[in-house]
């Protein structure tokens, strides 16, 4: 008794379910591989510099005073200072720092640059690591503020 198989047009067998599977996995793949790689990314963020900076203005000075955190190598720090919108020529090394005297400015250690200021001046600082490129400080203040 030979038995005559037939093919009906309409019959896939496990093809469909194989070819489902197939993308799925294809799918998960790829979606794994992406997290994978934004997660560590996100895991190991750019290097960094915390530290706590505060701006005291008075009629006499400019001060920087570092009060917590990293130290920064004098270095790498750039220091814009603007007078009532102006920008001045101050740098870091126009100012003294009273602290251990190495190459970094330490928390503890305080930046003064000696310069009058009139009362109603407004004075913005801007500080930043240049070696990783951080923002440390950008604030606005006034001798006025002190009173």
């Amino acid at each position: 008794m030979d038995r005559e198989v037939t093919a009906h047009p309409d019959d896939r067998g496990q093809s469909e379910v194989v070819g489902e599977i197939l993308a799925v996995a294809m799918v998960v793949i790829v979606v794994t591989t992406a997290g994978a790689y934004l997660l560590s990314d996100a895991a190991s963020p750019d290097e960094e510099t915390l530290a706590e900076i505060r701006l005291d203005v008075d009629e006499e000075r400019v001060a920087l005073t570092h009060l917590g955190g990293e130290s920064v190598a004098t270095t790498d720090i750039d220091l814009v200072v603007y007078i009532n919108g102006t920008q001045e020529g101050i740098t870091w090394a126009s100012g003294t720092v009273d602290g251990d005297g190495d190459a970094r400015f330490d928390p503890g250690e305080r930046w003064v640059y000696n310069r009058t200021v009139a009362s109603d001046a407004t004075v913005r600082v801007t500080l930043a690591d240049t070696e990783t490129g951080t923002l440390l400080l950008d604030r606005t203040a006034s001798p006025s503020d002190r009173r």
